[in-house]
């Protein structure tokens, strides 16, 4: 990082001192510093980053005459605080701030994570939704590109190694999170703690374009399901499905990732319900209120409406063994009035009624879908229905498996194992190896279903893989769980 001396600067007045094209050759503008004898002096004696970012925005394309730095100059993200910049509208308009600083500082092929658990190298970003940390909140949130920035580095990069094995290769200057806030990585030493995100993801491949639905299909489903004719009311289907561009589905389409996750969620613990009187359909999802919040963020980003509901149940059952199980619980439900967004689940393979005595399969179209939809599905679905990671009681030192029971009608066994069969067929395409399927008779009512368990196989490195590439969504304690087992098994 090379750093002017005032023998360098140019001084143009009192108050204004020029670092000149000719200090460095990728200059393409000298750099202009507003500041007294004394500021600059101070600001020199420092060798300020500042002053080297300020250099930095003198570089790239379209600068317009002048790189120039207030009197309140210091370090920032990418571009310092207190730098201003011009660009020719002709090589296209940009802003060195906070929005842009990771895309300048980091290598090309850094792994950019994004909403949908897909990653990228940077350099092939474009217009994805990143997920993003609230500091505040101490939570996950997310956000959109606002801008990226490219410029080639004229010096050499850090390559930063943790102790759990995470690597990042970035520029002197860019920021590291740390326990004590941001750091730039040339100022980190051995031994110091950053945070990291221990979630990886799966690469993106571009879906086919494959037609999923279209009007024959609504029309076909409204027949089957005995939906009510009266009026307009296909019309109205029909319509409000072209109005959120439902109508005709691709695989391809941007809304196909968010119903796949709705999709594999109500799959687990949600349904969709016919209401005889009325012959329409709502559906339902249940849950704790913060997960159920991101599924209705969703759902606002498909425009569609849903309102959460709470009240206080009483459960009481037999199990096959007779005994009779009673317990009070605090329902919390997120319901969706809309018969028309009901019956597009429907379409995409959701069941109608008690799932324990419907006959569903995976959908044929997932299977034609790339690795991230399938992981997007496993993770919602998983959300829902899979145990959360734990260690085994009185052995804090081991894991116990990922557990996965379903309940189906005695008569519907083997549609059960068909199905279970199925989500074992997509973990192995994340090379993740499960228990075959058993049937447990304790865990089903009796003479009427039956309990079937499979499990993620708890070896360290099958165990790395499900939480590092699968994980869990819309269940944020299991996801940070996984989080946490992950960075403790790499440990």
């Amino acid at each position: 990082m090379k750093i002017p001396s005032k023998k360098d600067l140019i001084k143009i007045s009192d108050y204004i001192w020029e670092i000149p094209k000719s200090f460095r050759e990728d200059m393409k503008v000298p750099a202009r510093i507003f500041a007294s004898e004394e500021m600059i002096n101070e600001l020199l004696a420092e060798e300020s980053t500042s002053i080297w970012q300020l250099i930095n925005l003198a570089t790239l394309p379209g600068v317009y005459k002048y790189s120039l730095a207030m009197p309140d100059i210091h370090s920032g993200y990418g571009s310092p605080v207190g730098g201003v910049v011009a660009f020719l509208k002709e090589e296209g308009i940009v802003s060195p701030g906070i929005c842009g600083y990771d895309i300048n500082c980091l290598h090309p092929e850094s792994k950019i994570l994004t909403e949908f658990g897909y990653y990228l190298p940077i350099k092939s970003i474009k217009e994805e939704v990143l997920p993003l940390i609230d500091k505040n909140k101490k939570e996950i949130t997310k956000g959109k590109i606002a801008l990226i920035l490219k410029r080639k580095e004229n010096n050499f990069l850090y390559s930063i190694k943790t102790r759990l094995g995470y690597e990042i290769k970035v520029t002197a200057d860019h920021p590291i999170y740390t326990p004590y806030g941001m750091v730039e990585a040339e100022k980190l030493k051995e031994g110091d703690r950053l945070v990291i995100y221990p979630f990886k993801g799966v690469r993106y491949q571009k879906p086919k374009h494959i037609l999923l639905i279209d009007e024959n299909d609504i029309l076909k489903a409204f027949g089957e399901l005995n939906l009510n004719k009266g009026g307009r009311a296909y019309e109205q289907i029909v319509k409000w499905l072209k109005e959120r561009k439902f109508l005709p589905l691709y695989l391809d389409d941007k809304k196909i990732p968010y119903l796949i996750k709705i999709l594999g969620y109500i799959l687990g613990d949600g349904s969709i319900i016919y209401l005889k009187k009325s012959k329409k359909l709502h559906s339902y999802f249940y849950g704790k209120y913060k997960d159920l919040l991101k599924i209705q963020k969703d759902l606002r980003e498909l425009n569609v409406k849903s309102k959460i509901y709470s009240r206080k149940r009483v459960h009481k059952f037999k199990n096959t063994y007779g005994k009779i199980y009673k317990f009070k619980h605090n329902e919390i439900c997120l319901k969706v009035s809309s018969t028309a967004f009901s019956l597009l689940l429907y379409l995409l393979g959701s069941p109608i009624g008690k799932k324990t005595e419907k006959e569903f399969r995976i959908p044929q179209w997932l299977k034609l879908s790339p690795l991230w939809y399938k992981r997007l599905f496993l993770a919602s679905f998983f959300g829902a229905e899979l145990s959360k990671p734990k260690n085994i009681k009185n052995n804090k030192f081991n894991l116990y498996a990922p557990t996965l029971n379903i309940n189906k009608n005695i008569n519907l066994t083997q549609n059960g194992i068909q199905f279970m069969n199925e989500i074992k067929n997509l973990l192995l395409e994340f090379g993740i190896k499960t228990s075959t399927v058993k049937v447990v008779e304790e865990l089903g009512i009796k003479n009427k279903t039956i309990g079937l368990r499979m499990q993620i196989k708890s070896e360290l490195e099958n165990l790395l893989k499900f939480f590092e590439i699968v994980g869990f969504e819309y269940n944020e304690e299991k996801q940070k769980l996984a989080c946490w087992a992950s960075a403790y098994l790499r440990y």
